[in-house]
């Protein structure tokens, strides 16, 4: 299985001082999912990355083989002021986590649209198939009367 890994670096705030808590290699599935909500407070950068940071992340990943380390966020480990729960306020790291972000949504939008795709192919299918059975079932029909009125008409009976 190929990993991407980025290392989250959690400080925690206490009075003036900052100490870090943790310092650790998460999987981006990991970043993503066992999280508390992350906050890029608004002093920092817009998003920014051009054409060539993003060619550059996506060539990264596409020649990933088994583990590849694409860099490190800090965040700000607080308690959440209205609700139970932490949160983690983006101080380094955030062109990375809103790219891996925006990469994720491509993917769902991507799977969202060849599971469409697939489902109106499935529902032509079973129509095709509904039509194969009734031009079967109608030609059949329709030689069998043939042959009956023929066979009537030459006086043959059964």
């Amino acid at each position: 299985m190929v990993k991407c890994r980025i290392v989250l670096i959690d400080i925690i705030k206490g009075g003036n001082n900052l100490a870090i808590l943790a310092n650790e290699k998460h999987s981006i599935g990991d970043l993503f999912n066992n999280r508390n909500p992350f906050i890029i407070p608004k002093h920092q950068r817009a998003y920014s990355w051009e054409n060539e940071e993003i060619e550059a992340f996506c060539s990264d990943i596409s020649n990933i083989s088994k583990e590849y380390f694409f860099g490190g966020v800090v965040s700000v480990h607080q308690l959440s002021e209205n609700g139970p729960g932490r949160i983690y306020r983006i101080v380094d790291g955030q062109q990375r986590i809103a790219t891996f972000t925006l990469l994720i949504a491509q993917l769902r939008n991507g799977f969202n649209r060849l599971s469409e795709k697939a489902r109106v192919l499935e529902e032509h299918t079973v129509i095709r198939k509904q039509q194969s059975h009734l031009l079967t079932t109608y030609l059949k029909h329709i030689l069998h009367i043939k042959i009956l009125n023929k066979d009537h008409l030459l006086g043959k009976t059964d």
